[in-house]
């Protein structure tokens, strides 16, 4: 699950009126997304939300939702990216389940998806637009991108490293950074 509270509503927190369980009969009112195992790093890029939700033991997935998707579920544990998991036949056909915009098998070594962000810096111009992200047990850097409707036109690995990469930032101009092992790295064009 993903929560969403409003922590400027006095008291320890509040609840946002738009979120889908506000009400809490139909669940906590906190949450704002559901099915999913293990979110390792989200980021916002606009409206949209990118997700990187960790697999159990054979797929790692990117899940992309907007603002106004709240009360979503995203699928987990009846499926593990678009693969039916523990869940019947007929739960892993269910419409009312969103399956990943993108998600990547264990082999090579992969194993741990680590949720990135969107390029939105001016230093590497080809990638502006572009969502990037890692596995955490290659260390490989993924490079993805989308159109408007939110449907993978190109995916694959940007760069092969064997740091183990354990989160993303971004700084005002939106450009990138990783981090590894306590130290900061700026990404930068190759010279």
């Amino acid at each position: 699950k993903i929560l969403r509270i409003d922590v400027d509503g006095g008291g320890p927190y509040a609840i946002p009126p738009g979120n889908p369980f506000a009400d809490g009969i139909d669940g906590a009112p906190e949450v704002w997304l559901l099915g999913l195992r293990n979110p390792w790093r989200f980021s916002f890029d606009g409206d949209d939300l990118w997700i990187g939700d960790v697999g159990q033991g054979e797929w790692e997935e990117i899940d992309l939702v907007t603002i106004a998707d709240g009360g979503t579920n995203l699928g987990w544990d009846v499926l593990e990216g678009t693969h039916c998991h523990e869940g019947t036949a007929e739960q892993c056909a269910d419409p009312a389940l969103t399956p990943p915009i993108h998600e990547y098998p264990h082999s090579n070594g992969w194993c741990s998806v680590t949720g990135g962000y969107v390029y939105r810096g001016a230093e590497i111009p080809e990638l502006f637009g572009t969502y990037l992200y890692s596995d955490w047990c290659t260390g490989d850097l993924f490079a993805l991108r989308v159109d408007a409707e939110g449907t993978v036109i190109e995916s694959g690995v940007l760069a092969e490293t064997d740091w183990r990469l354990q989160s993303f930032g971004v700084d005002l101009a939106g450009e990138l950074y990783i981090t590894r092992e306590g130290t900061v790295y700026r990404v930068v064009a190759a010279p």
